[in-house]
């Protein structure tokens, strides 16, 4: 990535990708490249980008009891998209802020007139947003929510639709296990989905850039028929610890399922390198 192409305030970027992720019910193998061009249509506050994929994907490996929906994507098809992003910040730090807010808005449209297997439409925006408090204690909430259309007679593609779980989404789930389910209790992934996050962050150690933090979290996957904010979410609440290290932040938290679709009620740990909310 270069961020200041020809000495101007525009960013290039370019990468190659070979990813091989296993899900509950089946396999994920991909392959492609993408590039991307950027701008600042408001100088250190409004970020443009626009990014052009190329993927090949291959399903495989599928679990017997698998919802049929993932059992009719099996094999290998391909699927070029084009992603505007608008990032707007106000953050004041870009790891550990206590103050400011971000708002990020996109879709990415993939078919049609760029070709490819899969023909789809996605949009989605989140909003997070930082108060500080006394003693140095800062509030963080954060909400988000996207949709995906099909088009040209095709279906959504497991691996675009909404499975959610895990360190960022609902801490104490498993990735996936919130997700609506066909007509046999098998999880397919919605096409919509909502979450929100509110946390607690105070300083444990502050010289060292050691963090604590106290959440709680609700999510929910839709089908096409449901409507937003319908039915039910399902939460968690927790607590853990954040460390700002020289290589990154690392985070250590555990989450406790409140209302788990699967009757899932004991706490996990979570572990991850990389960034926040």
């Amino acid at each position: 990535m270069n961020p200041w192409l020809f000495d101007r305030p525009y960013s290039f970027s370019a990468d190659v990708f070979k990813t091989d992720r296993s899900y509950y019910e089946y396999d994920k193998e991909s392959y492609g490249g993408a590039i991307g061009l950027g701008h600042q249509p408001i100088k250190r506050k409004l970020y443009a980008n626009y990014r052009l994929r190329y993927e090949i994907i291959n399903i495989n490996d599928i679990d017997s009891d698998a919802s049929d929906l993932i059992k009719t994507q099996e094999g290998e098809t391909t699927t070029v998209s084009f992603t505007p992003t608008l990032r707007w910040t106000t953050l004041n730090h870009p790891y550990n802020p206590n103050a400011g807010n971000k708002a990020v808005i996109y879709s990415k449209i993939a078919g049609g007139v760029f070709g490819g297997d899969n023909d789809f439409i996605k949009v989605g925006g989140e909003y997070t947003h930082y108060v500080p408090l006394f003693w140095k204690f800062v509030v963080m909430g954060h909400v988000e929510a996207g949709r995906v259309w099909d088009y040209k007679d095709s279906e959504v593609p497991v691996s675009e639709r909404y499975r959610l779980g895990g360190m960022y989404s609902v801490r104490g789930y498993n990735y996936g296990d919130v997700s609506p389910v066909d007509e046999n209790g098998d999880k397919f992934g919605g096409v919509k989905f909502a979450q929100a996050n509110a946390e607690l962050i105070f300083p444990v150690a502050e010289e060292a850039q050691l963090m604590g933090v106290v959440f709680y979290d609700a999510a929910q996957s839709l089908t096409e028929d449901d409507q937003f904010l319908s039915g039910d979410f399902y939460s968690s609440y927790g607590f853990g610890f954040r460390w700002y290290s020289p290589v990154g932040p690392l985070r250590l938290e555990y989450g406790i399922p409140h209302n788990s679709p699967d009757g899932q009620s004991e706490g996990k740990w979570e572990f991850s390198i990389g960034g926040m909310l």
